[in-house]
């Protein structure tokens, strides 16, 4: 008898496919539904950009995007 035991093998290989279907499922569905909500979050009737400050003094508008992050500079 190995250190997992009779049932722990089986067990752990179905955790870990379980896992791995809950993983490959929240992917999908994130990149599915990114353009929608990214058109929602971006909308300027919704949110106006926020500024900061940089090193050298231009201003930067931090945009959100859920597929990719991107920051675009404001002179």
């Amino acid at each position: 008898m190995d250190k997992f035991g009779t049932l722990g093998r089986p067990l752990l290989l179905l955790l870990l496919l379980m896992m791995m279907m809950i993983g490959i499922t929240t992917v999908l569905v994130a990149s599915t539904s990114a353009p929608l909500a990214s058109m929602r979050i971006h909308s300027p009737n919704i949110l106006q950009p926020h500024y900061f400050r940089g090193e050298a003094g231009k201003k930067f508008s931090l945009s959100l995007y859920l597929r990719e992050n991107s920051l675009r500079e404001y002179y």
